[in-house]
């Protein structure tokens, strides 16, 4: 790979990593300060669906964090698969399926947080938007596109 692509590849590695970070710290501040500070994040606890409301708190901060630290391992291992000349390591492909698993669970819990600030007519209604099974989708789609891609490289790097 030519110095210039490199360049280009591990700027967009470090932008996810920057943005999976700010993701990971948003989604734990909302989280943990949605359930020791409600009054401050507009939490208004309903004794019937409290259970409700903290598993969908919790669930996204979840889906958020574990979305963010696959993203660090998607990274982190397309690096050193770099650095072994292995464009396409074959580790990532199990990576993108978990990330969209913790993709489907943050949006849907992001698609219910009006259970959590309950608006009037929003008691005890989960909702779930095309979005929410679309996204997760595309992305084992991808998924499959890369383990295309991995056999692929595999048999460009086999070949003389």
């Amino acid at each position: 790979m030519k110095k210039n692509s490199a360049k280009k590849l591990y700027t967009v590695l470090v932008i996810i990593l920057l943005l999976s970070t700010v993701n990971a710290l948003l989604v734990t501040c909302q989280g943990i300060g949605g359930l020791i500070y409600p009054e401050c994040f507009g939490v208004r606890w309903l004794d019937a669906y409290k259970w409700l409301q903290v598993a969908i708190i919790v669930g996204r901060m979840i889906g958020g964090l574990a979305l963010s630290a696959l993203l660090y391992t998607f990274t982190i291992n397309t690096i050193k698969g770099y650095k072994a000349g292995v464009l396409f390591p074959r580790k990532n492909f199990g990576v993108l399926i978990a990330c969209s698993i913790a993709l489907f669970v943050y949006i849907f819990c992001q698609d219910n947080i009006h259970l959590v600030r309950l608006s009037n007519d929003a008691v005890g209604k989960l909702y779930i938007n095309p979005d929410t099974i679309v996204f997760p989708l595309i992305f084992v789609v991808f998924a499959l596109m890369y383990k295309v891609a991995v056999k692929v490289s595999e048999e460009n790097s086999l070949t003389i």
